[in-house]
């Protein structure tokens, strides 16, 4: 959806012998990226050079989602093992909001105006360590999804001060539940557990009948999703291309 949305003259989204191609135009390596669209597709160095090729002209880093298990390929031509992403699902029908012990000073607010969202992406870019181009190219994106009722974003306040973000996204029956971020001085403070209950709340009252998400390897919202009753369904083993450090 971010590829398709993205108003940046480098974003793209294609199919190319059997994978699914996709660029926001976002120099960060999650926001563009390879998909392959059958189990077992093999990984040839035409295909590994066309991939690079394409993202290469953009100036983009990627990621690579590969389904076959031999993977040295990607690893010999320059890509960097990601590690496994997970997915997590749950049913809304059924769940049923957890009581949390919230801090002093806590207030969750949705994120309208321009200007909150350009806030919004701060955080979220402070967070999640993207530099200050992506976090520009990133804010054009969400207000033209904003703008289009494709996405639903929250923002916790802690004494009036920003410091943790979710996007539910609003397009399809499923809620998807993305950038959940927080500050690394107001973590493990059930903050981003509020702030994705209120998003799964939010996602309920729309009549979605289940929520998911995919988690970073090191899962900055792993335990706030697992309180919230969400379960593991799938591993996404990646790759990076062109990254210049681990993601958050």
């Amino acid at each position: 959806m971010m590829a398709e949305r993205s108003p940046h003259p480098t974003a793209a989204c294609c199919e190319r012998d059997g994978r699914l191609y996709y660029a926001s135009g976002i120099d960060y390596p999650t926001c563009n990226g390879v998909i392959d669209l059958t189990p077992d597709l093999p990984l040839t160095q035409a295909a590994i050079a066309s991939a690079v090729d394409f993202f290469t002209a953009r100036q983009l880093p990627f990621m690579w989602w590969p389904l076959c298990h031999d993977c040295e390929a990607l690893e010999r031509t320059g890509f960097q093992p990601g590690g496994t992403m997970k997915g997590i699902v749950l049913e809304l029908a059924h769940w049923e909001p957890k009581v949390l012990d919230l801090p002093a000073g806590l207030a969750i607010r949705e994120v309208c105006a321009p200007e909150e969202q350009l806030l919004f992406m701060r955080i979220m870019a402070q967070a999640f360590g993207m530099n200050p181009g992506a976090e520009q190219q990133m804010a054009a994106i969400f207000q033209a999804a904003v703008e289009q009722g494709d996405m639903h974003n929250l923002m916790a306040y802690v004494d009036d001060v920003p410091v943790a973000t979710v996007t539910l996204s609003t397009c399809s029956s499923v809620g998807g539940l993305w950038d959940g971020a927080c500050l690394p001085d107001y973590r493990r403070r059930g903050i981003l557990t509020a702030l994705l209950q209120a998003a799964l709340q939010e996602s309920r009252r729309r009549g979605q009948q289940h929520a998911m998400a995919i988690l970073m390897p090191k899962g900055m919202a792993r335990g706030p999703t697992q309180t919230l009753g969400m379960v593991d369904v799938s591993d996404h083993p990646f790759y990076l291309y062109g990254a210049t450090g681990p993601l958050e």
